[in-house]
C-alpha cells in the first residue's frame, strides 16, 4: 500500500517535471539563421532570394503601405503597422542591387531598395534598419494600382487596355499633382506614359492630356513628331487643342520661341482649318492670332472680319474685340474676309 503511493507520487513528479520541459523541446523558437553581410548590398542580395532569411531578418511590426481610395475619393497611401506574423512569403523578387536603386543613410543605419522593373506603374520600395548584429527589414510600399480600383472612362473608339491605362493615367496623375511625396517625377512620368497608351487609338483627351503633360517638364518630352501627332488627334474635337498645336508650331519644340514664330505657316494652317469648320472658337483663335501677330503675320482688318464673324456664330465676348479694334483705328472693311475664298 505504502509502495503503490510512491509509484503515484514519483509518477506525478514524473508528469510534472516532463511538462516542465515541453515548451524547450515542443515550442522552442527555430534557430536563427546568421547574417549573411552586414554590408547592405550583400545582405540585400541574400536577403531577397531567401525566404528563411527573410522570415528571420525583420521588425516585429512592419509598416506596409497601400494605395486605398479616401473618403473624398481619390487614392492615397495607407501605411498600418502589420504584425510581421501575418506576412506572406516571399517578400520580394530577387533584388538587383544599384547605385540608383540602393540608398544608404549617412550613418549608416538606414537603407532603402527601390524597385522599378515592373514599371513606374508598379513600384515596390523596402525600408532596412540596422540593428546590433543585422539589418531588419522596417517597411514595404506597394505604389501599384488594382484593377479594381480603377474609374474606367465611357469614350467611344477606347479599348478596354486604353481605358485602364486612362484610369491609371488619372490616379497617378492625382498622386503626382500635390507634388508631396518622394516619387512625384516618377508618378507624373507614370501618368505620362499610361497616357500614350491610352491615346494609342487616338482618343482626343488622353492625347491633349499626353502633349500637354510632355511639355510641362513634368515627364520626358516625347519628342516633336509624337508630340505633334498627339496635339493633332487632339484638336479633332477640343478647340484648346488646336491653339496649343499652333503655338507647338511657333515654339519649334518642347522649348518657347524667344523670337519670331518658327513655322508661321503651319501655325496659320492650324488655325485656318479650326475657323474653316465655322466654330465661334476657331474663328475666335483666328481673329486673337490675327490681332496678335505673334503666331502669325500681324493683320487687324482680317482679325476684325474674323471676330465679326466669331461674333455670328455664336460668341458674345467677340464684341469687345471688335469695339477695341474700330477704337483703336482699324477701318470697318467690308471687302476683307475673314477666310480667304477656296480656288
Amino acid at each position: 500500500m505504502i509502495f503503490s503511493r510512491v509509484v503515484k507520487r514519483w509518477c506525478v513528479l514524473c508528469f510534472v517535471w516532463l511538462m516542465l520541459l515541453l515548451p524547450s523541446f515542443g515550442y522552442a523558437d527555430q534557430p536563427v539563421s546568421q547574417c549573411p553581410s552586414n554590408d547592405f548590398n550583400q545582405f540585400l542580395t541574400a536577403f531577397s532570394t531567401n525566404t528563411t532569411l527573410q522570415s528571420n531578418y525583420h521588425q516585429h511590426y512592419i509598416r506596409k503601405l497601400t494605395l486605398l481610395k479616401s473618403p473624398s475619393g481619390p487614392l492615397l497611401p495607407y501605411q498600418p503597422l502589420v504584425d510581421s506574423r501575418a506576412l506572406h512569403y516571399p517578400l520580394m523578387p530577387a533584388a538587383e542591387p544599384s547605385v540608383t536603386s540602393v540608398v544608404i543613410s549617412p550613418d549608416g543605419n538606414s537603407a532603402t531598395y527601390t524597385d522599378k522593373r515592373g514599371g513606374l506603374g508598379n513600384i515596390k520600395i523596402y525600408t532596412f534598419l540596422h540593428s546590433n548584429t543585422c539589418w531588419l527589414l522596417s517597411g514595404i510600399e506597394d505604389w501599384s494600382v488594382r484593377d479594381a480600383q480603377l474609374t474606367l472612362p465611357d469614350r467611344p473608339g477606347m479599348s478596354p487596355v486604353e481605358q485602364r491605362c486612362a484610369g491609371r493615367a488619372d490616379l497617378y496623375g492625382q498622386l503626382g499633382g500635390p507634388e508631396r511625396y518622394p516619387l512625384t517625377a516618377e508618378f507624373f512620368q507614370a501618368s505620362m506614359d499610361y497616357l500614350v497608351c491610352a491615346a494609342a487609338s487616338g482618343d482626343p483627351e488622353s492625347s491633349y492630356g499626353a502633349a500637354g503633360l510632355g511639355l510641362s517638364g513634368m515627364a520626358a518630352y516625347p519628342g516633336y513628331a509624337e508630340t505633334e501627332r498627339l496635339f493633332k488627334a487632339a484638336a479633332k474635337t477640343i478647340p484648346d487643342a488646336t491653339l496649343a498645336l499652333a503655338t507647338f508650331y511657333c515654339d519649334g519644340g518642347d522649348t518657347p520661341s524667344e523670337g519670331a514664330c518658327v513655322a508661321p505657316q503651319k501655325a496659320q494652317g492650324v488655325l485656318e482649318a479650326a475657323a474653316m469648320s465655322g466654330s465661334a472658337r476657331g474663328l475666335h483663335d483666328l481673329a486673337e492670332a490675327l490681332g496678335a501677330g505673334d503666331l502669325i503675320a500681324k493683320n487687324p482688318p482680317r482679325a476684325l472680319a474674323c471676330y465679326r464673324a466669331a461674333m455670328k456664330a455664336g460668341d458674345t465676348a467677340a464684341q469687345a474685340s471688335i469695339d477695341r479694334l474700330l477704337s483703336s483705328g482699324v477701318k470697318n472693311d467690308a471687302s476683307v474676309p475673314c477666310l480667304a475664298a477656296n480656288p
